[in-house]
C-alpha cells in the first residue's frame, strides 16, 4: 500500500479525483456514500464505488457478483464497470439490483462496480484499471464496523473475507490509499472496544489521520434514502446522530 502523506481528510482535495470504495460488500455502499458526502463537503472531487457482494435478501445466490453478469454498464477493465440508474445484474436468470446501483440513482451519476469474485489479484487489477480510466489519484477504502482491522482470530468475527480481499488488494497496488472505519462495532462482529484497541495500535505507529463523525449534512442528504439499503450496520451512525431511542 502506497501510504498517503496527509494530516487531515481535507488534504485529499489536493490529490485530484479520489475513489471512495465500500470494501465490505453491498451494504457498505451506504457507508461509503456517507463518506463521499463528507469528502465532497471538504472540497474533495470524489467518485463512489463498491465491492459487490450482496446479502441474501437481495441476491439469493451465494458469493460475490461477477462483472460478466452486469447489464447496462460500461466495463472499464477486468472486474470494474461503471453502473448507472437502470443498470442491473442478470443473476442466473434473476434480475438483481446491487446497492451500488441504488447509490447511483441517489447521486444521479454513475458509480463504480468492483468485482470480488476474481480474488485479491483480480480486485487489485480492477482498482488499477478503474483508476487509470477515471483519473484517480487516491483511494479511500470504507469499512462499516471495523472488522477490516481484525487479526483473524477474534471471537464473533463472522464475515472477514470481502474485507481481507479488498485490504490485500489495496496493499498490492501502487495507488496511494487510506482506510476509513465507519461506526466501530456497528456490524455486530468485533466489539467497539476491540476496534478501538486496533485503532490505538495503528495510531501508536503513526497511522491514524483523523477521528470524526457524521454531521447533519450527511444525515439531511441521506436520511430519506436509508430504507433503500439492506444494511443495519451502515444505518447505525445515522441512528446515533438522531438519538439511539428514536426510530428511523
Amino acid at each position: 500500500m502506497a501510504r498517503l502523506q496527509i494530516d487531515s481528510l481535507e488534504e485529499l482535495s489536493g490529490l485530484g479525483k479520489v475513489l471512495v470504495v465500500g470494501i465490505g460488500g453491498g451494504g457498505d455502499s451506504l457507508g461509503a456514500l456517507a463518506v463521499l458526502y463528507r469528502l465532497r463537503s471538504l472540497g474533495v472531487a470524489a467518485v463512489l464505488g463498491n465491492a459487490v457482494w450482496e446479502r441474501f435478501v437481495i441476491d439469493p445466490f451465494p458469493g460475490p457478483v461477477p462483472v460478466e453478469q452486469l447489464v447496462g454498464a460500461e466495463v472499464l477493465g477486468r472486474g470494474a464497470a461503471l453502473v448507472g440508474p437502470g443498470s442491473f445484474v442478470n443473476r442466473y436468470g434473476i434480475k438483481i439490483v446491487p446497492q451500488i446501483v441504488v447509490a447511483s440513482e441517489i447521486l444521479g451519476e454513475r458509480t463504480l462496480f468492483l468485482d470480488l469474485s476474481k480474488g485479491e489479484r483480480g480486485f487489485a487489477e480492477a482498482l488499477e484499471a478503474a483508476s487509470e480510466r477515471l483519473g484517480i489519484g487516491a483511494i479511500v477504502g470504507v469499512d462499516v464496523g471495523g472488522d477490516v482491522l481484525a487479526k483473524g482470530c477474534e471471537e464473533n468475527l463472522w464475515s472477514p473475507l470481502a474485507d481481507s480481499i479488498a485490504l490485500s488488494a489495496l496493499h498490492r497496488i501502487k495507488i496511494p490509499s487510506i482506510l476509513v472505519v465507519l461506526g466501530p462495532g456497528a456490524d455486530g462482529e468485533l466489539k467497539p472496544g476491540k476496534v478501538l484497541e486496533r485503532i490505538a495500535e495503528i495510531s501508536g505507529k503513526g497511522g491514524l489521520i483523523e477521528v470524526c463523525g457524521l454531521s447533519r449534512k450527511e444525515l439531511t442528504a441521506l436520511e430519506k434514502h436509508l430504507e433503500r439499503f439492506a444494511s443495519e450496520a451502515s444505518k447505525v451512525p445515522f441512528k446515533a446522530l438522531r438519538g439511539l431511542g428514536e426510530k428511523m
